[in-house]
């Protein structure tokens, strides 16, 4: 009877241990085929075990049917990778399809930064935002400052005439028109010879309308953050307000600020050479019919003038014809000057 039940004790162990022998052997060809630590460990939620984990052996050691799926949509653990972080595992073609930034706007570079860094340098995955596109995500404050980068860059927009902004800077893949803050910059691809004669077209297109360069030249337009004053190109324009430039008891009167030159020639570079108004579209004559005067008029013109119409229009810039003069004796000479 012992030798029976010996042989008995001796098959069932046999048989126990081929039996755990088998489920072992099962289990293990369940295992993912690279080494992750199964039972997950205490603090495995933490992104720096399963995160780390994952980055090191690939999301491949995440994906099989009997633990997150292949999809790692859950599979038998019905845990999904989905349920905690939206954006990863990043579907195929995440970079050279463009996914990404489609995803960054959806749910904001907040979501990048728990993996990729507050400064989406690399953060855990060492892998930087900055590495395909340097100037994406913007820092904190960028609404406020990048005008001082593109001030430091010389105003080359060419890193935001991209697939961000658009190349026409109307949008883009953001959606976010640069126009939309400030109307005029970057100054419009249209006008061509921007410096020399486009914004001078630009500002005619609007009335003349300067309030749309304060935002980046100043107040007073002598420079604001732009560094670039409007006063460097041509000393009297913008003109002071009207009612200061037109109006001859006021220190600013233009007629004072050409006496002060030396010759209304200033005046040539935006009324033109005839005085008719050229860019400005505004003649010298609306206002004033004989002045500027033509270049024979000392010589022969202004006494045929006088002869047919008397001199009672040029009282206004010769105020005393016979005694003395108000204004500069070489430009605004009386009678007796001459004769």
């Amino acid at each position: 009877m012992r030798g029976t039940l010996l042989k008995f004790s001796l098959v069932f162990l046999m048989v126990v241990a081929g039996c755990g022998k088998a489920r072992d052997t099962y289990l293990e060809s369940q295992k993912p085929k690279k080494n992750v630590s199964f039972p997950h460990t205490e603090n495995w939620s933490a992104k720096t075990e399963h995160g780390l984990t994952s980055i090191d052996l690939g999301k491949e050691s995440c994906a099989s049917s009997s633990c997150h799926g292949e999809d790692l949509s859950g599979g038998y653990s019905q845990i999904s990778c989905d349920m905690c972080h939206t954006t990863y595992p990043h579907e195929n073609g995440w970079i050279t399809q463009g996914t990404h930034w489609q995803q960054a706007l959806a749910v904001g570079t907040a979501k990048c930064a728990e993996c990729h860094g507050k400064d989406f340098k690399g953060g855990d995955t060492g892998v930087s935002c900055f590495n395909c596109h340097t100037l994406y995500p913007h820092q904190e404050g960028w609404t406020l400052n990048h005008n001082l980068y593109l001030k430091q860059g010389n105003y080359n927009t060419s890193g935001c005439a991209t697939s961000c902004h658009g190349t026409d800077f109307k949008g883009g893949n953001s959606g976010i028109a640069c126009f939309s803050c400030h109307t005029s910059f970057p100054h419009p691809p249209g006008w061509v010879n921007w410096d020399s004669t486009g914004h001078g077209l630009y500002l005619k297109t609007y009335a003349w309308d300067t309030g749309r360069c304060i935002d980046c030249h100043g107040q007073d337009l002598t420079g604001g953050s732009a560094g670039i004053s409007c006063y460097s190109c041509h000393s009297t324009y913008p003109h002071p307000a009207e009612n200061l430039w037109l109006t001859r008891s006021e220190t600013q009167f233009h007629g004072n600020v050409v006496n002060a030159q030396g010759s209304p020639s200033i005046c040539a570079q935006c009324h033109g050479t005839d005085y008719l108004g050229k860019n400005t579209g505004i003649s010298c004559y609306s206002c004033h019919s004989l002045y500027p005067h033509d270049n024979d008029w000392a010589s022969y013109t202004h006494g045929d003038y006088v002869n047919s119409n008397g001199d009672s229009s040029c009282i206004s810039c010769h105020e005393d014809l016979r005694a003395g003069f108000s204004l500069n004796p070489v430009l605004y000479p009386n009678c007796q000057y001459c004769h």
